[in-house]
Protein backbone atom coordinates (compact mmCIF):
# COMPACT_ATOMS: atom_id res chain seq x y z
CA UNK A 1 0.00 0.00 0.00
CA UNK A 2 1.34 3.47 -1.00
CA UNK A 3 2.40 5.53 1.88
CA UNK A 4 3.16 8.91 0.11
CA UNK A 5 3.73 11.08 3.71
CA UNK A 6 4.60 8.27 5.73
CA UNK A 7 7.75 6.08 5.76
CA UNK A 8 9.63 3.62 8.24
CA UNK A 9 12.67 3.67 9.73
CA UNK A 10 15.11 1.64 12.00
CA UNK A 11 17.09 2.96 15.28
CA UNK A 12 18.63 -0.06 17.18
CA UNK A 13 15.91 -2.75 17.36
CA UNK A 14 13.05 -0.15 16.97
CA UNK A 15 10.91 -0.52 13.51
CA UNK A 16 8.65 2.73 13.46
CA UNK A 17 6.42 4.33 10.98
CA UNK A 18 7.08 8.40 10.77
CA UNK A 19 5.36 11.42 8.53
CA UNK A 20 8.21 12.99 6.78
CA UNK A 21 6.52 16.07 6.76
CA UNK A 22 6.99 16.17 10.54
CA UNK A 23 9.98 14.70 10.18
CA UNK A 24 11.46 17.23 7.69
CA UNK A 25 10.10 20.21 10.71
CA UNK A 26 12.63 18.31 13.17
CA UNK A 27 9.56 16.92 15.22
CA UNK A 28 10.97 13.40 15.97
CA UNK A 29 8.62 10.92 16.47
CA UNK A 30 6.85 7.54 15.42
CA UNK A 31 4.56 4.84 15.81
CA UNK A 32 6.47 1.34 16.72
CA UNK A 33 4.54 -1.39 15.97
CA UNK A 34 4.60 -5.52 16.78
CA UNK A 35 8.26 -5.83 16.68
CA UNK A 36 7.93 -4.55 20.00
CA UNK A 37 5.46 -4.65 23.07
CA UNK A 38 4.57 -1.26 25.04
CA UNK A 39 1.57 -3.02 27.40
CA UNK A 40 1.78 -2.82 30.81
CA UNK A 41 3.16 -6.35 30.70
CA UNK A 42 5.67 -5.62 27.95
CA UNK A 43 6.87 -2.24 28.52
CA UNK A 44 9.82 -3.16 30.97
CA UNK A 45 11.37 -4.89 28.35
CA UNK A 46 12.06 -2.65 26.28
CA UNK A 47 11.86 0.54 27.94
CA UNK A 48 16.04 1.08 28.76
CA UNK A 49 16.31 -0.06 25.11
CA UNK A 50 13.93 2.75 24.06
CA UNK A 51 15.75 5.37 26.19
CA UNK A 52 19.26 4.60 25.06
CA UNK A 53 18.29 4.09 21.29
CA UNK A 54 16.36 7.83 21.22
CA UNK A 55 18.19 9.58 23.68
CA UNK A 56 15.99 10.69 25.92
CA UNK A 57 15.86 10.34 30.14
CA UNK A 58 12.29 9.20 30.71
CA UNK A 59 9.22 7.81 28.12
CA UNK A 60 6.10 9.33 30.03
CA UNK A 61 3.15 7.28 29.02
CA UNK A 62 -0.64 8.30 29.76
CA UNK A 63 -2.52 6.26 31.59
CA UNK A 64 -5.63 5.56 29.23
CA UNK A 65 -9.21 5.56 30.29
CA UNK A 66 -10.74 5.00 26.92
CA UNK A 67 -12.64 8.40 27.98
CA UNK A 68 -12.41 12.10 26.67
CA UNK A 69 -9.93 14.03 29.23
CA UNK A 70 -7.18 16.06 27.86
CA UNK A 71 -4.33 16.85 29.66
CA UNK A 72 -1.85 19.78 29.69
CA UNK A 73 1.55 19.19 30.43
CA UNK A 74 3.47 20.68 33.12
CA UNK A 75 6.49 20.11 34.72
CA UNK A 76 6.59 18.20 37.81
CA UNK A 77 2.76 16.75 36.59
CA UNK A 78 1.93 13.39 38.62
CA UNK A 79 -1.05 12.30 37.27
CA UNK A 80 -1.19 11.42 33.06
CA UNK A 81 -4.73 10.01 33.72
CA UNK A 82 -6.49 11.01 30.10
CA UNK A 83 -6.73 9.96 26.94
CA UNK A 84 -5.26 13.27 24.75
CA UNK A 85 -2.04 15.17 26.03
CA UNK A 86 -0.56 18.60 25.04
CA UNK A 87 2.92 19.55 25.52
CA UNK A 88 3.35 23.11 25.63
CA UNK A 89 6.95 23.74 23.91
CA UNK A 90 7.33 26.76 27.18
CA UNK A 91 7.05 23.66 29.76
CA UNK A 92 10.28 21.26 28.51
CA UNK A 93 13.41 21.77 30.32
CA UNK A 94 16.32 23.34 28.41
CA UNK A 95 18.81 20.44 27.47
CA UNK A 96 17.05 17.75 28.28
CA UNK A 97 15.31 15.54 25.98
CA UNK A 98 11.88 13.60 26.71
CA UNK A 99 9.87 11.21 25.21
CA UNK A 100 5.75 11.14 25.55
CA UNK A 101 3.67 7.93 24.28
CA UNK A 102 0.08 7.19 23.80
CA UNK A 103 -0.70 2.94 23.41
CA UNK A 104 -3.13 2.06 21.01
CA UNK A 105 -4.03 -1.62 19.61
CA UNK A 106 -6.21 -0.58 17.05
CA UNK A 107 -7.83 2.51 18.62
CA UNK A 108 -6.96 5.98 16.36
CA UNK A 109 -3.73 7.36 17.44
CA UNK A 110 -2.95 11.02 16.28
CA UNK A 111 -0.52 13.80 16.74
CA UNK A 112 -0.90 17.26 16.42
CA UNK A 113 2.24 19.85 15.46
CA UNK A 114 1.16 23.63 16.10
CA UNK A 115 3.97 26.73 16.64
CA UNK A 116 3.56 26.40 20.71
CA UNK A 117 3.36 22.75 21.15
CA UNK A 118 2.03 19.48 20.46
CA UNK A 119 -0.35 17.19 21.35
CA UNK A 120 -0.92 13.09 21.33
CA UNK A 121 -4.37 12.19 21.42
CA UNK A 122 -5.68 8.54 21.85
CA UNK A 123 -9.41 7.93 20.54
CA UNK A 124 -11.53 4.44 20.41
CA UNK A 125 -15.11 5.04 19.49
CA UNK A 126 -16.16 5.99 22.61
CA UNK A 127 -13.23 9.08 22.47
CA UNK A 128 -14.38 9.73 18.98
CA UNK A 129 -17.79 10.10 19.90
CA UNK A 130 -17.48 12.53 22.54
CA UNK A 131 -14.99 14.48 20.22
CA UNK A 132 -11.65 13.93 22.12
CA UNK A 133 -9.89 14.29 18.61
CA UNK A 134 -11.52 17.70 17.95
CA UNK A 135 -11.38 19.00 21.37
CA UNK A 136 -7.53 18.58 21.73
CA UNK A 137 -6.87 20.11 18.51
CA UNK A 138 -8.99 23.40 19.78
CA UNK A 139 -7.30 23.31 23.00
CA UNK A 140 -3.84 23.46 21.50
CA UNK A 141 -4.88 26.16 19.10
CA UNK A 142 -5.49 28.33 21.89
CA UNK A 143 -1.64 28.11 22.53
CA UNK A 144 -1.46 29.69 18.59
CA UNK A 145 -4.46 31.47 17.77
CA UNK A 146 -2.92 32.85 14.60
CA UNK A 147 -1.18 29.97 13.56
CA UNK A 148 -2.14 26.39 11.57
CA UNK A 149 -2.28 22.97 13.04
CA UNK A 150 -1.39 20.14 10.92
CA UNK A 151 -2.38 16.34 11.77
CA UNK A 152 -1.21 13.08 11.27
CA UNK A 153 -3.35 10.11 12.01
CA UNK A 154 -1.56 6.95 12.34
CA UNK A 155 -2.20 3.11 11.95
CA UNK A 156 -5.95 1.96 13.69
CA UNK A 157 -8.83 -0.03 12.78
CA UNK A 158 -9.88 0.11 8.63
CA UNK A 159 -13.23 0.89 8.13
CA UNK A 160 -13.76 -2.51 6.35
CA UNK A 161 -12.15 -4.50 9.39
CA UNK A 162 -13.86 -2.36 12.64
CA UNK A 163 -17.57 -4.09 13.43
CA UNK A 164 -19.68 -2.45 15.82
CA UNK A 165 -22.61 -2.52 16.47
CA UNK A 166 -25.78 -0.36 16.40
CA UNK A 167 -25.19 1.28 19.75
CA UNK A 168 -22.14 2.17 18.63
CA UNK A 169 -23.09 4.88 16.00
CA UNK A 170 -25.98 6.13 17.20
CA UNK A 171 -23.70 7.25 20.02
CA UNK A 172 -22.10 10.06 18.27
CA UNK A 173 -23.95 13.26 18.09
CA UNK A 174 -22.85 14.01 14.49
CA UNK A 175 -23.10 10.94 12.08
CA UNK A 176 -19.57 9.09 11.89
CA UNK A 177 -18.37 7.64 8.71
CA UNK A 178 -19.86 4.33 9.08
CA UNK A 179 -21.25 1.28 6.27
CA UNK A 180 -24.52 -0.43 7.78
CA UNK A 181 -24.04 -4.22 6.83
CA UNK A 182 -27.79 -4.07 6.57
CA UNK A 183 -27.58 -7.38 9.67
CA UNK A 184 -27.69 -5.16 12.47
CA UNK A 185 -23.71 -4.82 12.49
CA UNK A 186 -21.69 -1.75 11.05
CA UNK A 187 -18.56 -0.94 10.40
CA UNK A 188 -17.06 2.33 11.47
CA UNK A 189 -14.35 4.11 10.15
CA UNK A 190 -12.37 5.93 13.13
CA UNK A 191 -9.70 7.81 11.16
CA UNK A 192 -12.62 8.88 8.58
CA UNK A 193 -14.49 9.60 11.03
CA UNK A 194 -11.91 12.07 13.07
CA UNK A 195 -9.98 13.50 9.50
CA UNK A 196 -13.90 14.86 8.42
CA UNK A 197 -14.34 16.64 11.63
CA UNK A 198 -11.08 18.12 11.70
CA UNK A 199 -11.58 18.87 7.96
CA UNK A 200 -14.97 20.78 8.91
CA UNK A 201 -13.00 22.30 11.87
CA UNK A 202 -10.15 23.56 10.60
CA UNK A 203 -10.89 24.46 6.88
CA UNK A 204 -9.40 23.41 3.51
CA UNK A 205 -6.43 24.27 3.83
CA UNK A 206 -5.46 22.75 6.64
CA UNK A 207 -2.90 20.00 6.98
CA UNK A 208 -4.00 16.47 7.78
CA UNK A 209 -1.75 13.23 6.90
CA UNK A 210 -3.48 10.04 7.18
CA UNK A 211 -1.89 6.16 7.38
CA UNK A 212 -4.31 3.54 5.59
CA UNK A 213 -2.69 1.42 7.17
CA UNK A 214 -5.16 -1.21 9.05
CA UNK A 215 -3.57 -2.79 12.68
CA UNK A 216 -6.38 -5.42 12.29
CA UNK A 217 -5.15 -6.93 8.94
CA UNK A 218 -1.64 -6.32 9.04
CA UNK A 219 0.89 -8.05 11.35
CA UNK A 220 3.16 -5.65 11.56
CA UNK A 221 0.83 -3.61 14.12
CA UNK A 222 -0.63 -4.98 17.43
CA UNK A 223 -4.50 -5.63 17.25
CA UNK A 224 -6.40 -6.85 20.54
CA UNK A 225 -9.79 -7.51 17.83
CA UNK A 226 -7.34 -9.99 15.74
CA UNK A 227 -4.86 -11.29 19.37
CA UNK A 228 -7.32 -10.88 21.57
CA UNK A 229 -6.10 -10.03 25.16
CA UNK A 230 -2.98 -11.80 24.50
CA UNK A 231 -2.30 -8.84 22.12
CA UNK A 232 0.64 -6.41 22.75
CA UNK A 233 0.16 -2.66 22.63
CA UNK A 234 1.51 -0.15 19.41
CA UNK A 235 3.64 2.89 20.73
CA UNK A 236 3.13 6.49 19.38
CA UNK A 237 6.20 8.74 20.77
CA UNK A 238 6.82 12.44 20.45
CA UNK A 239 10.80 13.69 21.12
CA UNK A 240 11.08 17.03 22.57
Amino acid sequence: MSLPHFGWAQRGGFEYLHNTEFLSRGIEHGFIGSGSDFSEHGKARYLQAFKDQFGVSDLLLLNQVHGAQVLEYRQGISDLTGDALIIPFSELRPGTRTAFGIRVADCLSALYIGSQGVALVHAGWKGLAAGIHLRTYQNLQELQPSSQISSALFPCASLACYEVGEEVITSFADKPVAQDDKNGKFHLGLRETAQAALSDFSGSNAYIDVCAECTISDPRFHSYRRDGISSGRNLLFVVL
